[in-house]
Formats: structure tokens, sequence, C-alpha cells
């Protein structure tokens, strides 16, 4: 099989669960396959092992580290020990599975050997260690992390479109032009608002916060959203780079603030490829504003759906669990230290 087939069996396995004393576990096999191609695929087989080495199952980053990490230093060292000294700066979890690494072949020359021995005392010497909790949290980014309100107030007013007492609420100007016959203006001020215009867009009360509690604590995260490339109608604009841009603003990728590696900031062009990476990374929890989404037929089963509701308008929603901040988010999924 291909490094991409391999990786694709193996991500549906994990981070899956160990299998019984004395009997083989499908996910180790799985994971010994991905590594058939450390030598002629390094930057897949890397890209696979930095995002299962931080998994919160210590089985798993065993195999990670074993199977993988110590493998692509063996062959790859000068292309890899950067990448893994960063990782292992940003994540408590990553820098206990290198933590589990043996020296080989380029990682025992020369040089080499003392650098890979330094890295590993420093993560043995760390402030604390890696907490491991049992979640991995995706989120919705449109809604659900930004808040548009205001500013789709904002923008309707200055362009004629809504009377002035219109509240400052996305829903109350989309339903406005809509009963006045104006579909095609509430697409075109979309694509203003989440492309020209979102600099100007804030995040929701306390969901900067959540996000550095979840960076601080060590829980895996991804922003996984739905958002096309350019919109419908009106000025061309790409909007997957308008939504980039804003997270730079809020320090997304930034290491020394929310600091989400790039492989976990995911918008997809579909809906259909939102649920697929739902499950290709391995959350156990979805946080979203939208109960349509979440009660759709593909969700993956086992994930713990969270519907994001500031406006209270779903209290009975039975397809999720409803929660009206993010406050409240942070005291499902985050322990007290966090």
């Amino acid at each position: 099989m291909s490094v991409t087939e391999v990786i694709q069996l193996a991500n549906a396995l994990l981070p899956g669960e160990a299998a019984p004393e004395g009997q083989p576990d499908p996910r180790w096999k799985a994971i010994i396959e991905v590594g058939n191609h450390i030598e002629s695929s390094p930057e897949e087989v890397w890209r696979f092992a930095r995002k299962w080495g931080n998994c919160p199952q210590e089985d798993v980053r065993d195999a990670i580290a074993c199977c993988l990490l110590e493998h692509l230093l063996e062959y790859h060292f000068a292309l890899m020990f950067s990448r893994v000294e960063q990782a292992v700066t940003e994540d408590d979890l990553f820098a206990d599975t290198f933590g589990r690494c043996w020296k080989f072949g380029q990682s025992d020359a020369a040089g080499n050997s003392d650098e890979f021995s330094r890295l590993q005392a420093w993560c043995k010497t760390r402030s604390r260690p890696p907490k491991v909790f049992p979640v991995r949290i995706g989120v919705d980014f449109d809604n659900t992390v930004v808040c548009y309100d205001e500013l789709f107030r904002k923008v309707s007013l200055e362009r004629g479109l809504v009377p002035p007492d219109i509240p400052a609420l996305k829903g109350a100007v989309r339903d406005h032009l809509r009963q006045t016959g104006r579909e095609d203006l509430w697409t075109e001020l979309q694509g203003c608002v989440y492309g020209a215009r979102m600099p100007e867009a804030r995040p929701f009360p306390g969901a900067i916060e959540f996000l550095l509690h979840c960076r601080r604590a060590g829980v895996p995260l991804w922003i996984i959203s739905h958002r096309t490339r350019h919109p419908y109608l009106g000025q061309p604009c790409d909007l997957h780079q308008a939504a980039r841009n804003w997270m730079d603003l809020y320090g997304f990728g930034d290491p020394g603030r929310i600091g989400l590696a790039p492989d976990h900031v995911c918008l997809e062009l579909t809906k259909q490829d939102k649920l697929a990476r739902i499950t290709e990374v391995g959350c156990t929890h979805f946080i979203d504003d939208l109960p349509e989404f979440l009660e759709e037929a593909a969700f993956p089963r086992g994930v713990e759906k969270i519907l994001f509701d500031p406006g209270g308008l779903y209290p009975t929603f039975a397809a999720a669990r409803p929660l009206a901040s993010w406050e409240a988010i942070e005291r499902l999924l985050l322990p007290k230290e966090a």
C-alpha cells in the first residue's frame, strides 16, 4: 500500500483502545506499516507522527516513539531534529513521546548524539510533567469562536440595508433581508463580513481564554470549520486566508499564546470534509453553533456533541448538549487547575 493508504488506515484506527493482554494490537500494526515508509516518505510520516505524538493515551505515544519518531531521526536527522525540537517546546505530550525514543543510525552519530541527549535531558527536567486528559477537542470557527453580530449590523447599516433600530444580531440582519426579498444582498453581505471586513470581528467572550487554557493544560485541540474559498457574490476574496489572518491577530499559531500547529487548523470546503476531519483527528468532543450540523446522520459516532448556544434558543435540543457560554464549556471539559 502507498503511504497515503497506510496513513488513512492508521487514522481510522486511532486513538482506539488497547487490545486485550496477549493479543496483537491492530493499532500498533497499522503504525508499523506507516513506519515502513520512513525512508521514502519522511514528510508524510512526520505529519502523522506529529499529530499522534501528543495523544493522551500513553500506549499510542509509545508506538509513535518506537515505531516512527526514533526512526525518522535515525534516517533523516538533519531534516527532522529541528522540527522535533520545536514540537517538544510547544507540546508537553510530544515532549514525553520524544523522551521515549532511543538513538539509532544518524541519531547516534558524532555531534547528533549530543544534541539528542541534550534535548531529552531538557524534556525530563521540565517544570511540570505532561498532563494527560482523555479528551481531544474539535471546535468550529465561524459563529462559535468568532462573533459577527455587531459587524453584520455595522456593515448593513453602512450600506443602508436595514433600519437603524435593527438588533445587533446576525440572525436579525439575515431575517430582515430575506423577508424583504433581498437574499442576494444577504449572500453578498456574508462575503464582505467573512472576507474584507473580518479583522473587525471579535471573539465570543471566553473563547480565546478557553483555547489558551487548553494550550496550557496540554489538551489536544483542533479548529475544524466548513468555509467556502471565495464569496458567491460581491468582491473577490480568499475567505480561507481571511480566516487565517484573523487567527494570526489572536495568536492562534503563536507558540507563546494559543500555539496551534498548522495541521490543527482545518478549513474544509464541504460539510462532508468537515465530518471526515472530525473522524480523522479522533475528536472525543466537538463544539458547533449549528444544530443541523450536529444532527447530521453522518456525524461520527462516539463523539460528544456540544451545541454552542449563546442566545439560549435551543434549551431542550436533544442531539447535543446545549451550553450558552465558553465559561460553561470550560467547566465541562477542563479541570479546575487548567
